[in-house]
């Protein structure tokens, strides 16, 4: 081991004074850090050395299961990597960070809170993400991660593309995928951009006929849930997320927990 390149002590044993448990699975997965490394560049870690300086480990309450041929633990690895080496895109490119898996990066990089990770993984999902053939995908795997901050702009994205959404049959197939909560508050959206309410009336058919077929989702009562296909109509009661800043730390219920 070269111990003159920072980067070698990344995820290594050697000098390491802290852990992180990645629990989720019988068997969770605990990775070797740095209690320097770590403060430097968490104010989260930060804040908990400062408050408890003999605390020697941390469980990070996340699946460890396998996603799209790599495991969470390899997306927090290769986070962990990046504050060993050079701060730059290219580096986070260089641990595989790609459009296909962004949002599972800025959720590895918001639970550290690692700030200068959150902020260029969030600055590479605003150039990919809203372009046209990245909207929809982007959307969903927002929705997936409980990315509440970019569901929210990436609906409202939504909402200004939807007459040449509705137009095109393929990118139809993918809009039926959204879940019914996202898609109540995109169609509920009084900045919705259409061509006529008719076209709208038609979509609002085709989806609860798809989401009828899903095994997985039981018939919703649309008597109690209704979709307005009025989009000169204000939206009923719809809330705008707390929009958090990129950085920001995950909320109270994914904090890490001390071990």
């Amino acid at each position: 081991m070269d111990y003159k390149s920072l980067s070698s002590f990344a995820l290594s044993e050697q000098l390491s004074d802290f852990s992180l448990t990645l629990s989720g699975e019988s068997q969770p997965s605990k990775l070797s850090a740095h209690r320097l490394l770590l403060a430097a560049n968490s104010p989260l870690f930060f804040k908990l050395f400062a408050e408890d300086p003999k605390i020697e480990g941390v469980a990070l309450p996340v699946p460890v299961n396998s996603v799209s041929g790599q495991t969470t633990k390899e997306f927090f690895e290769n986070t962990l990597k990046f504050i060993y080496g050079e701060q730059t895109l290219e580096s986070l490119r260089q641990l595989g960070l790609n459009e296909n898996n962004a949002f599972r990066f800025f959720s590895a990089s918001t639970l550290l809170d690692f700030t200068t990770a959150s902020k260029i993984v969030s600055d590479f999902i605003e150039a990919k993400a809203f372009a046209d053939s990245n909207l929809l995908p982007s959307l969903l795997e927002a929705i997936k991660f409980g990315q509440q901050h970019w569901v929210f702009k990436l609906v409202q994205k939504t909402a200004q593309e939807m007459k040449r959404i509705l137009a095109n049959d393929e990118l139809r197939k993918v809009l039926l995928a959204v879940p019914f909560d996202e898609m109540k508050a995109l169609l509920s959206r009084n900045d919705l951009e259409v061509a006529n309410e008719d076209s709208v009336f038609n979509f609002v058919l085709e989806y609860i006929r798809f989401r009828e077929q899903l095994p997985q989702n039981p018939k919703e009562n649309y008597e109690k849930e209704t979709i307005s296909t009025d989009k000169a109509v204000a939206p009923q009661g719809e809330a705008k997320p707390a929009e958090s800043k990129p950085g920001d730390p995950k909320p109270a219920e994914a904090k890490p927990t001390p071990t």
